[in-house]
């Protein structure tokens, strides 16, 4: 699985939202979002990228998703040895 750098992305850009985990701090507004399911069984969400902020964005139609993770997220789940 890939995961893109908030420099990847492009407005227009269908994406699954478990590849965005590397991205903080920025609002990502997804439009046309469904689930779909791979062959291995698992459910993914994807969807088209429509807009991207720092401020807030707000969903304002059904299919819409807004992504977003704070900063210093990862930090805090870091597994320790």
């Amino acid at each position: 699985m890939k995961h893109y750098k908030l420099s990847d992305l492009k407005i227009g850009m269908r994406v699954y939202v478990d590849e965005l985990t590397e991205i903080e701090g920025v609002y990502i507004l997804l439009s046309d979002t469904e689930d779909v399911e791979t062959p291995e069984g698992f459910t993914r969400t994807t969807g088209i990228i429509s807009k991207i902020s720092t401020r807030k964005l707000q969903v304002k139609q059904l299919k819409e998703s807004l992504y977003y993770r704070r900063k210093g997220y990862s930090a805090d789940y870091e597994v320790r040895a």
